[in-house]
């Protein structure tokens, strides 16, 4: 085989080729992969926005069925055969009061999840300035801490009124159970808002998050697919030197 020269006997003027350096392959982008840690952290955090979400829409979707529900069948409840009061309401308030103490579990364990797994996310090189990562930590932030709200601030301004009423209702004191629903009541209207919010922000984690993992390290990525500058073959080394 006849290696091509120059006419002067030297190398020829065109770029110099390497098989080797052929053979290897450029990184490519689409392939980049985020560590496992990373991944499963991401995963559980996405998982958790989930099931916190729809922990808030289950229990706002039971009371809204249940109390239109209960109001049209207008039952005589036998457990309050004294009571004088809408037994419909307290039906339904029973009802909804179970659903709300199981999604308030259900968004207990997926708060901490969900703060831990995107704090967990950041320790394994989650890029912080990024726009979606600021996001995330706002949503998520801005629902636990409403959370916290709800479960140390409403929670026991509306429990203890609402156990009296159920109390007073057994025992047939109405007055004093319409009394007990109204401190209840004042309440209410704050908590509903709450768990509008909630929903909102919940969605709002979710959404940034799943876009958040989509993208990857994308910047990364692009960074790393760049080809590496190339320096010129000194002309000495070429044999075009002093010609």
């Amino acid at each position: 085989m006849t290696i091509p020269t120059a006419p002067d006997g030297g190398p020829p003027d065109q770029p110099f080729y390497d098989p080797d350096m052929a053979s290897t392959p450029r990184s490519n982008p689409s392939h980049a992969c985020l560590p496992l840690g990373r991944r499963l952290c991401e995963l559980a955090h996405a998982a958790s926005l989930a099931a916190w979400f729809a922990a808030v829409v289950g229990a706002g979707l039971t009371a809204a069925l249940v109390f239109p529900e209960m109001k049209s069948l207008d039952p005589t409840l036998g457990a309050y055969p004294s009571y004088g009061g809408e037994h419909w309401r307290l039906g339904a308030g029973r009802i909804a009061a179970r659903g709300f103490l199981i999604a308030d579990a259900v968004q207990l364990a997926a708060a901490i999840v969900a703060v831990a797994t995107l704090v967990g996310s950041l320790l394994l090189r989650l890029p912080a300035r990024r726009v979606s990562t600021l996001l995330r930590a706002l949503f998520t932030g801005g629902a636990a801490t409403l959370l916290a709200v709800r479960f140390f601030y409403l929670a026991p301004r509306m429990n203890a009124p609402l156990r009296g009423y159920w109390e007073a209702a057994a025992l047939g004191e109405t007055e004093r159970a319409e009394k007990l629903a109204a401190d209840f009541g004042a309440y209410h209207g704050a908590a509903s808002n709450i768990y509008t919010a909630l929903a909102l922000l919940t969605l709002a984690a979710l959404l940034t998050a799943v876009w958040s993992i989509a993208m990857g390290d994308a910047t990364r990525s692009r960074r790393a697919a760049l080809p590496e500058p190339t320096l010129e073959t000194p002309a000495l080394a070429s044999g075009k030197g002093g010609r």
